[in-house]
């Protein structure tokens, strides 16, 4: 799975998630297609497990940097340091977009994204 899910990754860098194929999906991961289906039917289905391990790994960056937080001002740098951090991030993963444009795309998706901010807004 985790071979799939970074060959995934690295595919949608390339190109974008309306390029990726299923088939370029298990080539590049080196298992067979039906191996791939097995774990995923369909490309929505990858795409939601790299925007679920985003998101988890987005909460946990947060809930770190809020954790010490005691006062206005301590939120105000720790705000202002997650912005940097996050921005940092989407340059170094430029995955990171394509897979938040393709929440924006999709109701399912969309509601994990909004589960997200919610989420996101009770850490703050």
């Amino acid at each position: 799975v985790e071979r799939m899910l970074a060959a995934a990754s690295a595919l949608i860098a390339e190109q974008g998630s309306d390029a990726m194929r299923m088939g370029e999906v298990a080539e590049r991961a080196g298992v067979s297609i039906g191996s791939l289906y097995q774990f995923f039917p369909d490309k929505r289905a990858i795409i939601w497990a790299l925007a679920e391990r985003y998101t988890a790994e987005s909460q946990a960056c947060i809930a770190a940097s809020l954790a010490q937080v005691s006062d206005a001002e301590g939120l105000r740098r720790a705000f202002s340091e997650l912005v940097d951090i996050y921005y940092g991030r989407f340059l170094a993963e430029p995955v990171m977009r394509d897979i938040w444009s393709g929440t924006q795309a999709d109701k399912a998706l969309r509601e994990l994204e909004l589960a997200d901010s919610r989420a996101n807004a009770e850490f703050l």
